[in-house]
């Protein structure tokens, strides 16, 4: 079974552009969901909203899992800010310096979406002398709308309020020497090999030595739920990595990364 790592290459660039901070994945577990129904391949959605793919195998006492999971990084409304503009808080383990100027996507409960960019609220170094030296912090970073808004009434008029859901720009590239770069390959990048992997199997009629199960978790961003859907028979549980995770074990285990 060769791996087609084209295909690969497709889901990842499809599932990058599909929004999925932690606590709104819905649309990309839907789109997992639909995969394994069009390729014909069993599953079970568990309670939290996590999906469990099975390949039956020769050995059925022995069970193996292998998982991924869909959730991001992102942020959540804090605030509507007197400025019309959005304090933020993070959804994940990252720090704001690693957002400013990034764009994003507010998704209000109404199901439409306003784009913007963090900033830091003392951006410009004609005006601001600490620019350059100010932490990047919640007090000092904020969301500013393309839409002309400067009140907070302004963004109430918007539909927008607090507890809107916060999206990063993926920012997906494929580069001349074969690099992908992009937000969100953690752990993405993870999932569309597995989907590969569950597609070349079926279509194959390959037979496992073990059952072995796919798990597509979708809260790991915020640590819970990886482990609620372990079926009792699994033996063997192996986390699926990012590349830039893989780098650092693979230069002692000759692992190859299948998208090199």
């Amino acid at each position: 079974m060769k791996f087609k790592k084209e295909k690969a290459i497709e889901l990842l660039e499809q599932l990058v552009h599909i929004p999925s901070p932690s606590g709104y994945t819905e649309q990309a577990m839907a789109f997992v969901q639909q995969f394994l129904e069009t390729n014909k391949i069993t599953y079970t959605k568990l309670r939290k909203g996590a999906i469990v793919a099975t390949i039956a195998g020769e050995n059925d006492q022995k069970q193996r899992m292998l998982t991924a999971h869909l959730d991001t990084l992102g942020a959540i409304v804090k605030e509507l800010k007197s400025n019309g503009r959005l304090k933020i808080d993070l959804i994940g383990g990252f720090a704001y310096q690693s957002i400013e100027g990034e764009y994003v996507t507010i998704h209000k409960s109404d199901g439409e979406t306003v784009t913007g960019t963090v900033v830091v609220h003392q951006s410009s170094v004609h005006v601001y002398k600490e620019a350059r030296t100010i932490e990047r912090n919640q007090q000092t970073m904020e969301v500013r709308l393309d839409e002309q808004v400067h009140t907070a009434d302004d963004l109430r008029q918007l539909g927008l309020d607090v507890g809107d859901m916060i999206s990063f720009s993926p920012r997906f590239e494929r580069t001349s020497a074969g690099f992908i770069k992009s937000r969100h390959l953690d752990d993405k990048a993870s999932v569309s090999l597995l989907l590969t992997l569950l597609k070349e199997v079926k279509e194959g009629q390959v037979i496992l030595p073990y059952t072995t199960h796919f798990l597509f978790s979708n809260n790991e961003e915020i640590g819970y739920g990886g482990n609620a859907g372990i079926p009792d028979n699994v033996v063997e549980y192996v986390a699926v990595v990012t590349w830039g995770q893989l780098e650092t074990v693979s230069s002692q285990t000759n692992i190859q990364h299948p998208f090199a």
